[in-house]
């Protein structure tokens, strides 16, 4: 078999690097696994391919995972599903371990259910994608501090594109990193001026006292960093420095009255902001008071009297954190409180050492990072990466929540139980005739999620419609095979729905940001609603001139901003709903319908067109 090597470099997680010989493979072989070892062996062979190569891996057997599954960061193709004979395949992270994670390259996943698969956060960072996370990060706007690309993936220009054919999630789950209280201290105040004998010479001077130090807390990596271990991406920002401890008091020296006190520390740092999903990072304690100095006064025989010393420097406040990514905990419009430091107290008896004089404030405890998100429990998918989901499957039971905080730091958000779309793209669905594709979690784009309650950073707030600010954050949906695609539940996104091909079923259906909706040639929209529905509402609704078919029963309420239907439209009707002889308007639009549109309906019902409704009538 032939070979060649490479270097790249790859993300360890927590602000560290480290470098990876590779073999690429020119003439791949299949693997066979049957444990989730071998399983992540042969995806480390996959990560190997050049481009333009392809390994299938062949699961031999249902799987209980007994570690995380590798992230794939391939030039090639990676195809996984079950072996010759097996018409489906279980994989089973129990609660317990992450599920796919694709970094690079193609990814097909064929005919399989990816159960209980589970993916956390690290401290205050976001936790995504329990059962599928695709990347897409070969972006110049992922960059460190000094302005180069954290993460240098894609080493053969691929970027993420995945496959899901005949692949359902059940119960996987996306949790937020939890928030705490770091120990971001400032430095230690300097201790008042020691005891200085005569004979040794003159006194010291006044600025005898020491100042303490105030490093920077790391938390993890800076605002875009991508830790391939756990998934995700988006980590909380670093912490504030700590601040500088005060100086000392000086020794008072052949003279009376009261010795002077500490000097106040100084402030720590704010935090910096924190990655997408992610906490701002924590706030820098603020600095230590100095100690107070010490009162000597000679007498005539040359011995001192033993006064009371000076009180210790105040502490220094606390800094605050800084403001949190996309989802991360926190109020936007504000940083999270931290706590101000305190002065020292005047001795409680007299000392001859200084540095015992009086004792230095204590310290401010810098602002205490947030939570991290919890987005997309079953698949998590990044800006403009590729996902087709094709055949049929389901997507439900799954949980998106976001890290708590212990108190005051405020939680994260939780969002796309199903799947959550960060950025903008398009998500491909392609049923097979005769089949459908249910997807029961919520479907979450950025926009969707900021109509449904979200509150967005303050670089990027809400606009008048509700949605993102300055547009982006949409993701549209696009039907494009014969088979039917059924949104059930709650859902919030607010991109296009485009039906190209087949049918769209929408009877459980309710989304927090109305869609644009456009309906091809010989397409179905299908709305079966129970008595008490609330309606159904797009934006603008578009059919193609070969027209297009309504199917709804007499619950089903379709409200839309404009209607164009050139084509004409058919009114497939179920009976559920109908009385005779009791109009019932299925479609209304706030704009007249222009022009207005032929409509046929089921035999056995009436159908009645005005400027802005559509009425069907059971006949007696």
């Amino acid at each position: 078999m032939m070979m060649t090597k490479s270097i790249i470099v790859i993300s360890a997680g927590r602000g560290e690097q480290m470098k990876k010989e590779t073999t690429r493979f020119n003439q791949p072989t299949d693997r066979s696994v049957a444990n989730s070892a071998e399983l992540n062996a042969a995806i480390s062979d996959a990560n190997q391919l050049q481009s333009g190569l392809t390994l299938n891996i062949w699961i031999g057997k249902d799987l209980t995972l007994s570690e995380d599954i590798a992230p794939v960061n391939t030039a090639g193709t990676v195809t996984v599903a079950p072996v010759s004979g097996m018409n489906s395949v279980r994989l089973d992270g129990g609660g317990t371990y992450r599920g796919f994670v694709v970094i690079s390259g193609t990814m097909n996943l064929n005919d399989m259910s990816i159960c209980n698969m589970v993916t956390r956060g690290p401290a205050g960072g976001l936790g995504a994608g329990g059962g599928l996370f695709v990347a897409s990060v070969a972006d110049a706007r992922l960059t460190g501090d000094d302005g180069k690309p954290v993460n240098p993936y894609h080493p053969a220009g691929e970027a993420s594109a995945v496959t899901l054919r005949n692949v359902s999630f059940s119960g996987c789950q996306a949790y937020g990193g939890h928030g705490a209280v770091l120990p971001v201290l400032g430095g230690s105040g300097g201790p008042g001026c020691s005891f200085w004998d005569d004979k040794l010479g003159p006194p010291p001077p006044a600025s005898t006292g020491v100042e303490g130090t105030g490093p920077w807390h790391a938390m993890t990596e800076s605002s875009y960093g991508v830790v391939l271990g756990s998934g995700c991406f988006g980590m909380s920002g670093i912490g504030g420095a700590g601040g500088l401890g005060g100086s000392g008091g000086a020794i008072q020296w052949w003279q009376d009255g009261p010795a002077p006190d500490g000097v106040q520390g100084w402030p720590g740092g704010t935090g910096e902001g924190g990655g997408y999903g992610a906490a701002g990072g924590p706030g820098g304690g603020g600095g230590g008071g100095g100690g107070g100095g010490a009162d000597l006064t000679a007498d005539q025989w040359g011995s001192y009297d033993q006064q009371s010393g000076g009180a210790g420097g105040p502490g220094g406040a606390g800094g605050g954190c800084g403001v949190p990514g996309f989802g991360g905990g926190g109020d936007p419009a504000s940083t999270v409180p931290s706590q101000q430091g305190q002065p020292g107290a005047a001795p409680t008896s007299s000392a001859v050492d200084g540095s015992f004089a009086g004792r230095g404030g204590t310290g401010g405890t810098g602002a205490p990072v947030g939570a991290g998100a919890g987005f997309g429990g079953a698949v998590f998918v990044m800006d403009s990466a590729g996902l087709t989901l094709m055949g049929s499957g389901e997507i439900s039971g799954g949980q998106a929540v976001g890290g708590t905080a212990d108190t005051p730091g405020p939680s994260g958000a939780g969002a796309g139980a199903g799947i959550f779309q960060q950025g903008s793209g398009a998500l491909m669905v392609v049923p097979d005739q005769d089949a459908t594709y249910t997807i029961s979690d919520p479907l979450v784009d950025e926009s969707g999620a900021v109509a449904n309650g979200l509150v967005p950073p303050s670089s990027r707030g809400a606009g008048a419609d509700g949605l993102l600010a300055g547009g982006g954050g949409v993701w549209s949906l696009e039907i494009n095979g014969e088979g039917t695609l059924a949104l059930t539940g709650p859902h919030a996104f607010a991109g296009v729905i485009r039906v190209n091909l087949g049918a769209l079923d929408l009877s459980g259906y309710a989304n927090a940001a109305a869609n644009d909706l456009y309906l091809g040639a010989a397409t179905s929209l299908v709305r079966r609603s129970a008595a008490g529905s609330k309606p159904l509402t797009f934006r603008d609704i578009t059919v193609d001139q070969g027209g297009a078919t309504l199917a709804l029963n007499g619950y089903a309420r379709i409200t839309a901003a404009s209607l164009s239907a050139p084509g004409g439209v058919t009114i497939a009707v179920d009976p559920d709903g109908f009385q005779p002889a009791t109009p019932v308007t299925v479609l209304s639009t706030a704009q007249p319908m222009s022009p207005r549109p032929d409509v046929t309906v089921s035999p056995g019902y009436q159908v009645s067109v005005s400027s802005t409704d559509i009425t069907v009538t059971k006949n007696d």
